[in-house]
């Protein structure tokens, strides 16, 4: 929680520091796939994207996702931190392997929560994003036509994600004219 805010204030390398010893003393004294280490794995990775590292970054994320996986496969703490590892190489230009994480974790959750679970529709607006990014314009407008009134049903037409979705969508149409 210090790290938190910490991050919050942008005092990175108190928070990284702070989150390490967090790190350590989660991991010896509650086991690495308790949690708050996972949590603090996650928190790694954050800050070493924040520095420049994407090596130690994704291989943090990489980390958390392996110890959540281990621990419960379905469980949605599990499946969160593939999407943000995704979203990450996305940000780090790694399109690809972005929007291949992202295939295989829409394919996981639609099997595990169904086509109207909030973290499907996440995945699928950020697979749209992947198509976007990939110049695919067509195939990203078709995910987002489909997903946008679901979002509206299951978030609300005001809340941030059903608006990004819809912000996303106006991208590909606009993108699309443009050609």
């Amino acid at each position: 929680v210090l790290a938190d805010a910490l991050i919050t204030q942008r005092k990175l390398e108190e928070a990284e520091l702070l989150n390490d010893e967090t790190l350590k003393l989660a991991s010896a004294t509650l086991g690495p796939d308790h949690p708050q280490s996972i949590q603090a794995l996650s928190t790694k990775a954050y800050l070493a994207g924040e520095r420049g590292d994407i090596d130690a970054a994704e291989a943090a994320y990489r980390g958390s996702v392996g110890a959540l996986s281990a621990s419960n496969p379905a469980h949605p703490e599990a499946l969160i931190p593939r999407n943000n590892l995704a979203m990450f190489l996305l940000e780090a230009g790694r399109v690809d392997d972005a929007c291949k994480e992202l295939s295989t974790l829409g394919s996981d959750v639609l099997k595990l929560q169904g086509d109207r679970s909030p973290l499907f529709l996440i995945i699928r607006s950020n697979q749209a994003e992947c198509l976007l990014a990939q110049g695919n314009r067509m195939a990203a407008r078709d995910i987002l036509q489909q997903i946008i009134p679901v979002m509206s049903d299951v978030f609300g037409d005001g809340h941030d994600r059903t608006a990004k979705a819809q912000e996303r969508l106006a991208r590909a149409d606009t993108d699309s004219e443009r050609r």
